[in-house]
């Protein structure tokens, strides 16, 4: 376990993320992930939808933030004007975790 074995480590873990959820934060600036990748990590159980903070408190001593788990419906966001989105949905779409664009990029 990481706050055992790397206690300096485990204290400065403030967030936990899967990589195409950094992606996300980064493009859209919003700290989500879709339910099928958040089952797959080990501390979320996906028949009651929620994480396990007992596991990620054992494992790190203090249970860090976790993106909010979006709703099959939901999207994760507009891409951010930093990377030439306009804040709307249209002409670009994210859904997490897939970026789908209406035309291919130059």
């Amino acid at each position: 376990m990481l706050r055992e074995n790397e206690p300096e480590a485990a204290a400065r873990v403030h967030r936990v993320m899967l990589p195409h959820d950094w992606l996300t934060l980064h493009l859209c600036g919003e700290f989500v992930t879709d339910r099928s990748d958040a089952s797959g990590t080990g501390y979320f159980n996906a028949t009651d939808n929620q994480y396990r903070p007992e596991l990620l408190q054992e494992y790190f001593g203090a249970v860090p933030e976790l993106p909010r788990v979006l709703e099959a419906h939901e999207t994760a966001g507009s891409l951010s004007s930093e990377w030439g989105g306009s804040g709307e949905l249209p002409p670009w779409l994210v859904q997490a975790p897939v970026i789908m664009l209406p035309q291919p990029l130059a």
